[in-house]
C-alpha cells in the first residue's frame, strides 16, 4: 500500500476518542472488520489506518476527523453529573454519550450566533438555590412560563413544550440516538445542559405521556437552580432517599407544578378518599392516579395501609395504559423529518432553518446541524410549526 494512502495520526488521540465513545477494542475491531492486534497498533503508532478507515473510525466514535490529527487529546465536552440514584450509577452507554455530546455541540454553536446577535441572558437561569422553598420554584416557573394549570391544556405535554420554548428553553425528545442505539428509561428519562443564553433539556420518550411531563418540570427545576445534570428519578418514586438532595427538590417542583398542595387540600378536604375519587380527579387535573396516589401519602392525606392497599391497582391499570400507548405508537409511524425535528428540538431546529434562509448560515452547515439532507429540508419544513 503507498506510503500517500496511509492516515498519519496520533495514536493517543485514537485511543482517547475510542475511550470516550465507550467503545472496546473489540468492538470496533469487529466493525472495522479486523483483528483487535490491528486496532492495538494504531493506537500506539506502530502501524496507522488508511485514510479511508480514519473516516469510518470517525464516524463510528462521532469525531471530526481533523481531531484525529492533533498533537494531544482535546478537552471534551464537559460531563454532566449524575443524578441518578445511588444504586444505578455506572458509566454511561454509549447512546447516552453521543446524545449528550451532540446536544452540547448544538449548544456551543447557538451559543455563539446568539452572543453575536447581542441576546441577554436568561434571569430565571440560576435563580433559586437548594435551600429555596418548593413553592416559591414551582409558581416562578409557572409564572415565567406562562400557566397555572393543566386543566386548560388539550394536550398538556405538547401545549407546555410549546411555552417552554417559547422562553428559549431548547427540547429535546427522544428515545434513540439512532435506530440501534436505544436510550432505555431505567438508564435516562431526562437531562439539562444550563447555560445563561441556550439551555437545554432532554426528554426521553420511551417514557409514558405522564412520565415525560414529569420529566419535562422536574428538568425546569435543575435549570432554576443552575444544575446540570442526568436524571433517571421515576415521577411515582415515593422512597427516594437514595437520590442526590437537588434530585429530591426538584421532584418536589415538579409535583408541585402538576399537583398544587393547596388545589389537592381543596379537592380532598373533608371527604372520604376513595380509589374513584382519586381516580376522577386526577383525569381532571391531568395526572396520573398512581402519582396522585404518592402524593396524597407525602401529606399525610392518606394512610400507608390506605395506600399500599391501592398501589397494586393503580400499578396494574398504569401498566395497561403503557401497553395501551405502546400499541398506538405502533400502528403508525411518524415521519422521519418530525421525529429530527423533535429531537434537535423544533426551537433550535427553527433557528437554524431561519439562518439558512436568511442567508447568515450555508446549506452545508445548516444540514450538518439539523441531521438532514439540504434536499428535504422543504419536507423538513411543515414540522416546524406543528
Amino acid at each position: 500500500m503507498a506510503m500517500k494512502d496511509k492516515a498519519y495520526i496520533t495514536g493517543s488521540v485514537l485511543k482517547w476518542s475510542r475511550e470516550t465513545a465507550k467503545l472496546s477494542i473489540d468492538q470496533v475491531a469487529r466493525t472495522m472488520k479486523k483483528d483487535p492486534a490491528s486496532i492495538a497498533a494504531w493506537e500506539n503508532e506502530a502501524d496507522y489506518p488508511t485514510i479511508k478507515q480514519a473516516e469510518k473510525l470517525s464516524e463510528m466514535y462521532k469525531r471530526a476527523l481533523a481531531v484525529f490529527f492533533l498533537p494531544v487529546p482535546p478537552k471534551d465536552f464537559d460531563t454532566l453529573k449524575d443524578f441518578r440514584g445511588k444504586n444505578e450509577q455506572r458509566d454511561f452507554s454509549t447512546a447516552l454519550t453521543f446524545y449528550i455530546r451532540e446536544l452540547q455541540q448544538k449548544q456551543n454553536w447557538l451559543i455563539e450566533q446568539l452572543e453575536s446577535d447581542r441576546e441577554e441572558e436568561l434571569k430565571f437561569l440560576g435563580k433559586f438555590a437548594l435551600n429555596s422553598k418548593v413553592i416559591e420554584i414551582a409558581n416562578d416557573i409557572k409564572n415565567e412560563i406562562g400557566f397555572d394549570s393543566l386543566k386548560n391544556l388539550k394536550e398538556p405535554l405538547r401545549d407546555l413544550i410549546n411555552k417552554v420554548e417559547q422562553k428559549r428553553i431548547f427540547v429535546s425528545l427522544s428515545s434513540n440516538f439512532h435506530s440501534r442505539s436505544l436510550l432505555n428509561t431505567a438508564e435516562v428519562r431526562g437531562f439539562a445542559i444550563c447555560d445563561k443564553l441556550a439551555p437545554f433539556i432532554f426528554i426521553n420518550t420511551a417514557d409514558s405521556k405522564n412520565g415525560q411531563l414529569f420529566t419535562l418540570m422536574h428538568e425546569l427545576a435543575h435549570l432554576w437552580l443552575n444544575s446540570s445534570g442526568i436524571s433517571n428519578i421515576d415521577f411515582r418514586e415515593s422512597l427516594n432517599s437514595i437520590y442526590d438532595p437537588i434530585e429530591i427538590l426538584c421532584n418536589e417542583v415538579a409535583a408541585e407544578i402538576l399537583m398544587p398542595i393547596r388545589l389537592i387540600r381543596e379537592a380532598f378536604k373533608g371527604k372520604n378518599i376513595t380509589i374513584d375519587l382519586i381516580s376522577n380527579f386526577s383525569k381532571e387535573i391531568n395526572v396520573s392516579s398512581f402519582a396522585l396516589a404518592v402524593r396524597l401519602l407525602k401529606n399525610n392525606l392518606i394512610k400507608n395501609e390506605f395506600f399500599y392497599h391501592i398501589k397494586s391497582i393503580f400499578e396494574k391499570r398504569y401498566n395497561e395504559f403503557l401497553k395501551k400507548e405502546e400499541s398506538k405508537e405502533k400502528t403508525g409511524t411518524p415521519s422521519p423529518f418530525l421525529l429530527q425535528v423533535r429531537k434537535n428540538s423544533r426551537a433550535f431546529s427553527n433557528y437554524v432553518y431561519q439562518n439558512y434562509k436568511s442567508g447568515r448560515i450555508n446549506g452545508a452547515e445548516a444540514s450538518s446541524l439539523l441531521k438532514i439532507k439540504i434536499n428535504n429540508f422543504s419536507r423538513m419544513e411543515r414540522y416546524l410549526f406543528v
